[in-house]
């Protein structure tokens, strides 16, 4: 909140002349505020600064563009190496893995059936 001094319309007197007093109303009146003159100051001052930062220099950001495509490009291919390795050794080790996941789960059968029977000896 701010509030200026009211002008004097006649030093000689006492009276304020209230039409030239500069408060928040007023200056809402006039359309502008204290806040708004200080962000419009503040993003100026953003602007030129922003101008002069080499980080948004086109130079930059080309270079950057350039590094994060050759980023993309080779994770892209560590990716397809990786499925390349999935495929090799789900051929090579994949009916062994098939054979331990049924044996499993023949001996989960079993256990469960012998708990519902009741036998007291496991096999």
């Amino acid at each position: 909140f701010a509030f200026h001094a009211p002008q004097l319309s006649n030093p000689s007197t006492s009276h304020y002349d209230f039409r030239t007093a500069s408060t928040c109303l007023r200056a809402a009146e006039d359309g502008t505020s204290e806040a708004a003159q200080d962000k419009n100051e503040k993003g100026a001052a953003t602007k030129a600064a922003a101008a002069d930062d080499i980080l948004n220099s086109p130079a930059f950001l080309k270079r950057k563009l350039d590094v994060l495509k050759s980023d993309i490009d080779k994770t892209e291919q560590d990716i397809a190496d990786a499925k390349q390795r999935y495929d090799e050794g789900k051929a090579e080790w994949g009916d062994q893995f098939d054979e331990l996941a049924r044996e499993y789960q023949q001996i989960q059968d079993r256990m469960n059936s012998q708990s519902k029977n009741g036998d007291g000896m496991a096999t």
